[in-house]
């Protein structure tokens, strides 16, 4: 996943599947860490389950769940099947949300990604 995130974000490949595919890991993997569960069906349901279980963690955790959280309200417009090829709203997406979230995750082990954090900041 680390070889594509860097890809999309140097600009190289900016293809919608591709990124909703690491956006769909992504949350399954966090869900998983943080509440031990499967994806709930729906981003408002998971927007949910994120708000009413913040205060149980710290404030590196929160920040990726409130990265998490935000990159979820965009989710279903960025990726609805009704969705047509808008660049312009993908590469926004990528940069307000997706970075967001990946840079808050990386922060908490900053050293082993350089690379990465390299071009999300």
């Amino acid at each position: 996943m680390c070889e594509r995130l860097l890809e999309i974000f140097k600009g190289e490949k900016k293809n919608r599947k591709i990124v909703k595919v690491i956006v769909d890991s992504l949350q399954e993997q966090l869900f998983k860490k943080f509440f031990s569960e499967t994806l709930p069906t729906g981003t408002t349901n998971r927007r949910i389950r994120i708000n009413c279980s913040k205060s149980e963690f710290d404030e590196s955790e929160k920040k990726i769940l409130n990265a998490l959280e935000k990159l979820l309200g965009e989710y279903d417009g960025t990726f609805s099947k009704s969705y047509m090829s808008h660049a312009s709203e993908l590469e926004d997406f990528i940069d307000m949300h997706l970075k967001r979230l990946i840079k808050a995750i990386l922060e908490l082990d900053e050293s082993t990604h350089l690379e990465l954090l390299e071009y999300i900041r």
